[in-house]
């Protein structure tokens, strides 16, 4: 009975998300109490990750979707925390900057295709994603930001509403025409 409970209270414990290493769980023989003792992760155990997104895009880390303003995470040490960056259409990353323990990096270049990774320092660490709109090439006249199609439907519209106009005109002097005949008959 004394090995059941300890087995039925150490899988109650890990299912809340307390971990039992190095803490003392007990059963007394012939008895229906058992003694639990540990000791929670103390505050210095952490360190916060400070998210910083800004522009057209959005990162994801597997549960939440942070699209423009700051995110802090509460990590251990050498904790690793993987996100998913996209940046909106119209859009593309500019940079992602890394600081950590004293350290700045720049790890635009260092993604795995839409992913990047950090590592959690000694201390708190922040990560600045900055998503910039695609701009369009200056001095060429016919150039498209990227995603839009050309057309030309709008640079006629004057000719389509005076002939529109003439010919909402001439339907009503039609119609005052046909009328004058039909009182005089």
């Amino acid at each position: 009975m004394k090995r059941i409970m300890t087995i039925l209270l150490t899988a109650n414990l890990l299912l809340a998300g307390i971990g039992i290493y190095g803490r003392t769980v007990q059963a007394e023989e012939n008895s229906t109490a058992i003694q639990v003792s540990y000791e929670p992760e103390t505050e210095a155990d952490f360190h916060t990750l400070t998210l910083s997104v800004s522009g057209g895009g959005r990162v994801m880390d597997g549960t939440q979707v942070i699209t423009k303003g700051i995110l802090t995470y509460a990590l251990q040490e050498g904790a690793q925390k993987t996100f998913l960056v996209e940046p909106y259409k119209g859009y593309r990353l500019q940079s992602i900057q890394y600081e950590a323990d004293g350290n700045s990096q720049n790890l635009t270049k260092k993604m795995s295709g839409q992913r990047v990774s950090v590592r959690m320092g000694k201390s708190d660490s922040h990560l600045f994603v900055v998503f910039e709109k695609v701009s369009t090439q200056k001095g060429n006249i016919d150039s498209v930001p990227i995603g839009t199609v050309k057309t030309g439907d709008a640079s006629n519209i004057w000719i389509y509403l005076c002939l529109i106009s003439t010919a909402l005109v001439v339907c009503v002097g039609i119609i005052r025409i046909k009328r004058k005949r039909s009182e005089k008959n």
